[in-house]
């Protein structure tokens, strides 16, 4: 639902915002096509925002500490290299299993497999709805298309 949303809310703004310029140079636009973007942009600023005021750090838990009156004066001296053997024990056990697990190779490969495909098939797809819409609106009376013609935020959602 939220990606049917995001469609046709990004057809619509690149649909009724002019390709305009950014300052005295043609090197930054803004609106048109690039709209979609534009909106992103305070989506993401928005959502940063929200995320900074509700959510709250997830410290997680030491279960190596019993007592912890006792070790915080152990645990302040020797921070810095318990925590790098830490994530140096955590990162070698993560590689192992990643090299011993055949049904996660398997994962990894299957899903760049899938990405790749979807890749290509985007990549391919916005020429031919592109020359399909020019052929359907080319009626003997000189029409063309862009990419401005064809409503991808529609197509997509």
């Amino acid at each position: 639902i939220v990606a049917i949303v995001a469609g046709l809310l990004a057809n619509t703004v690149a649909d009724r915002t002019e390709l305009t310029p950014i300052g005295s140079s043609n090197l930054y636009r803004s609106g048109g096509y690039l709209a979609p973007f534009d909106l992103s942009i305070g989506a993401l600023v928005v959502c940063g925002v929200l995320a900074l005021l509700l959510w709250e750090e997830n410290y997680g838990s030491n279960d190596d500490d019993d007592d912890e009156t006792t070790n915080n004066n152990q645990q302040q001296t020797s921070l810095p290299s318990t925590r790098y053997r830490r994530i140096i024990n955590t990162l070698n056990g993560a590689w192992t299993t990643l090299l011993t697990d055949p049904k996660i190779i398997l994962l990894g490969i299957i899903s760049s497999l899938f990405e790749g495909h979807m890749y290509i098939f985007v990549f391919f797809w916005t020429p031919a709805l592109v020359e399909y819409a020019h052929n359907d609106n080319d009626n003997g009376n000189g029409g063309s298309s862009n990419y401005h013609d064809v409503p991808f935020g529609v197509i997509f959602s």
